[in-house]
């Protein structure tokens, strides 16, 4: 054939002419390039970025005697034994069994704790790419390292993010005089610059591993891939100097064996195979394609570790397992948020303490607006964009000077808007908003609707003349009323200024609409009245935005409106569930709104309790096993990783929807507590129900909630009780309505969520009754806002139970990432500390 000429013509490629090439075929070019491209392969090799050795100094080191060291703690000076071991023990209770990853979440701290008050575009640009990025990445990879140990039963800690400057950096020498300490030199502990990014003490195999994780992205240039994979080898050996110099005084330690393992979790191995990494740290550089999912990354890592087997006993003993791990996760160190209670507190405050609640960018440009735009204002927003936190700080401000009435509606139904005679937590949670209390502000008074109306009466009710019944419909001619008589008790003057919190938006659909309001407003032009909407009270549609409700909205240009898109109530993670919640429901306010704030904080998690016991015909309602022990272990699981947690940070919620439910959930929960010896105060609003008592009188309890409850009782923790295992819908003039909002209830959760499910057996059939309840019990007729509640509540109450590929609800959840499937243990014995 012609090729095998030309490429006998040419087996020197050197003696090729380009004006060869008039005499060969196209093929025959490929052919030629080929050949000519091979000799350009056999040049001499670029080396591998990671091959080279890295030799770093073992600086002499003073030989400290710890026993004889003292740490500072928030209760005092305590033993360095104290601060180590013994804190490891206490905290950590089963490090002989378990995985531990410390610090026990990712928070985005940068280099200034005050960031976390931050949101997101008020850390530069700069900030949030590298920092941010570089933690995202450590996280991946430390997470995944956990999910290993987790499921293959590993005794091990995991410690990311740990500086070499903060080991040990709370010991000082005890002296000879009481109470008296000298300081401890720092080079007398360590003199290496840098940190462990991720640093795993392994009992079960007796060694130490050292991951260095580098966030380089695949657009980065070569260059920049070739000298960030240098850097993380000359890190790694010093890693490994690092850990047997720092507890040079342990001499187990430096027997231990050490692993290296530098991690690109951006990149794949493509991407370093492009800048000359050898086979041989191509296969053990952990890339994304090892990420993909656990099945591929636990295959990876035991490879890694597979001249360590796991032994029995251990090599190195627990104590000298406690005594390692104590210098990293105990007191003696810095490390934010080593356990769950300590990052569910801190996380806690960050988000929700008085006076530092920093407005929004978006929210101070209302709050600057020009006096004249501020008089008359209406705030839209999802939850937790800060609509009562403007409301209230714009209220502080007018209330330096003149006299100002802060109303809370959030005991009015956002869908019926029908009044409801209970209290309005919500007054508390307003009143924790100011910087100044509010009992020390003469000229603000924050109350709830009913509080007003019964101090001030109300015409169209006959009240005071005839006994106020509830619920009562809220109509705006009742609010403008109220409203009138208010002024009239401030010597009927008219110097009063009004915010009103959580108004039902349905009440515009009233007689009337907002006419009688609105005169109200224009009569009096320097009034200041402000407006936030319940978000729940929208209806609106997916696609729909705010726009879509200027027609329920009282008038414009009377009322200039604002709306607020940034979430900072929640952690990252409690916002994305509750927008999948949301999304679930076909709700068109998942997208909304974005979340603004920088701390991630803990995941979701999701515990099922165990099936019932008494037999197969035994009604759930009439289970007998079910306080005493299903939900008592559910809950006890809950409340054993939350050790250290105060019970006033805790709040359980009941899924209420009958008279009936609510009894029974409040009588199985007050079962399960009563039996675990845990204080809680009842706060269920259709139930009479008394306090149980726990085993300490300082702490002031759990409390307990229902949905109508809850409003203003926004906690740390929030442990949802859920027996139906999701939100009840059903289609009411051809759109999904939430006949019970679990997406607004987990809203008002700071840091942690925990949501308790029935067995699937047990849910069906309490739906089946919920089902039959609410047909018996529905009206005939429209109500006064024209919705026929009939249409459709008890037809296809089960509707939305399922997505289009058969997926429950909390199956939906777990598959999108948003809550973790916890095992509930049996809980033989529990002592609150």
């Amino acid at each position: 054939m012609h090729f095998r000429v030309v490429a006998g013509l040419y087996s020197d490629i050197s003696a090729f002419r380009p004006s060869d090439l008039v005499h060969v075929g196209a093929f025959e070019i490929i052919i030629l390039i080929c050949s000519h491209y091979k000799p350009i392969m056999s040049t001499p090799k670029i080396p591998c970025p990671m091959c080279k050795q890295h030799d770093i100094e073992e600086k002499k080191l003073v030989t400290l005697d710890y026993e004889e060291c003292r740490v500072k703690t928030a209760d005092g000076w305590v033993s360095f034994k104290k601060a180590t071991e013994d804190y490891l023990r206490s905290h950590f209770r089963s490090f002989e069994t378990k995985t531990y990853k410390v610090p026990r979440m990712f928070i985005y701290d940068h280099k200034d704790d005050r960031l976390n008050f931050k949101c997101n575009y008020e850390v530069t640009d700069k900030e949030v790419l590298i920092d941010r990025q570089q933690r995202d990445a450590v996280e991946k990879v430390a997470q995944a390292i956990c999910r290993w140990g987790e499921t293959t039963s590993e005794a091990m800690f995991v410690v990311s993010e740990f500086r070499f400057c903060n080991f040990l950096k709370h010991i000082d020498l005890k002296s000879n005089q009481v109470n008296s300490t000298t300081a401890v030199t720092r080079s007398d502990v360590h003199v290496y610059s840098g940190d462990h990014d991720i640093v795993v003490i392994n009992l079960s195999r007796g060694i130490v591993i050292c991951v260095q994780v580098k966030s380089i992205v695949p657009a980065s240039s070569k260059k920049t891939r070739r000298t960030q994979l240098t850097k993380s080898m000359e890190q790694l050996a010093k890693d490994k100097v690092a850990i047997k110099r720092m507890n040079r005084d342990l001499s187990f330690v430096q027997d231990m064996k050490s692993v290296c393992i530098a991690a690109v979790p951006n990149l794949d191995v493509c991407h370093i195979r492009e800048v000359f990494v050898c086979q041989e740290h191509q296969a053990t550089t952990l890339t994304a394609d090892y990420l993909e999912n656990d099945d591929i990354f636990f295959r990876w890592w035991e490879d890694k570790l597979e001249g360590f087997p796991r032994k029995d006993p251990p090599i190195i003993s627990a104590d000298e397992y406690c005594k390692l791990s104590g210098r990293y996760v105990g007191l003696a160190s810095v490390m934010n948020y080593r356990t769950l209670p300590e990052a569910i507190s801190k996380v806690g405050n960050k988000i929700w303490y008085r006076g530092l609640i920093l407005p929004t960018p978006e929210q101070k440009s209302i709050l600057d607006e020009e006096s004249g735009q501020q008089k008359k204002k209406i705030l839209c927003g999802d939850f937790g964009t800060g609509k009562s936190l403007l409301l209230m700080k714009k209220a502080e401000q007018l209330a330096k000077r003149d006299k100002v009435v802060v109303i809370s509606f959030s005991v009015v139904s956002d869908g019926s808007g029908k009044a409801q005679d209970e209290y309005d937590n919500c007054v508390d949670h307003l009143k924790r908003m100011t910087a100044t209390e509010v009992d020390d502000q003469p000229n603000l008074t924050v109350t709830s609707f009913l509080d007003q109306l019964r101090a001030v009466g109300c015409r169209s009710l006959c009240f005071p003349e005839n006994e106020l019944v509830c619920p009562f419909q809220l109509t705006p001619d009742m609010l403008k009323e109220v409203l009138e008589n208010t002024c009239k008790q401030n010597d009927g003057s008219g110097g009063v200024h009004f915010f009103l919190d959580e108004l039902p938006l349905c009440i515009a659909k009233c007689e009337n609409g907002w006419s009688p309001f609105e005169k109200f407003c224009s009569d009096r032009p320097d009034m200041f009245v402000w407006m936030a909407f319940s978000c729940c009270s929208y209806a609106l549609t997916v696609g729909q935005n705010y726009d879509s409700l200027t027609d329920l909205l009282p008038s414009s240009p009377l009322f200039s409106i604002s709306s607020l898109s940034r979430c900072m109530r929640m952690t990252r993670k409690g916002f994305n569930l509750v927008r999948a919640v949301r999304k679930f429901k076909g709700d068109g306010h998942f997208d909304l709104s974005e979340c603004d704030n920088v701390i991630d904080g803990p995941d979701p998690k999701w515990l099922e309790i165990t099936s019932c016991q008494c037999g197969e015909n035994t009604s759930p309602y009439e289970c007998e096993c079910v306080g005493g022990r299903r939900l008592r272990n559910a809950i006890g699981t809950i409340l054993k990783e939350l050790q250290g947690i105060q019970g006033s940070d805790i709040a359980i919620v009941l899924h209420d929807t009958t008279t009936e439910m609510n009894r029974f959930l409040a009588r199985v929960v007050k079962e399960a507590c009563t039996t675990l010896m845990i204080n809680c105060e009842f706060k269920v609003s259709s139930i009479d129900m008394n306090a149980c008592s726990g085993n300490s009188d300082t702490d002031p309890g759990i409390t307990v909630v229902d949905f109508w409850s809850y409003k203003g009782n926004e906690s740390k923790v929030l442990i949802y009780v859920d027996p139906y295992g999701g939100p009840i819908v059903w289609n009411v003039e051809s759109r999904w309505t939430g006949y019970q909002d679990v997406a607004g209830t987990l809203s008002r959760s700071i840091a942690q969520i925990f949501y308790i499910t029935w067995p699937a057996v047990e849910q069906e059939r309490f739906l089946i009754d919920l089902a039959v309840q609410m047909e018996k019990s529905a009206p005939s007729a429209p109500d006064q806002l024209g919705r026929d509640f009939k249409l459709g509540v008890a037809r296809a109450i089960r509707n939305g139970r399922k997505t289009r590929s058969g997926m429950t609800f909390m199956e939906y959840l777990t598959s999108e990432g948003v809550i973790t499937k916890t095992a509930v243990n049996e809980i033989k014995e529990f002592v609150r500390y």
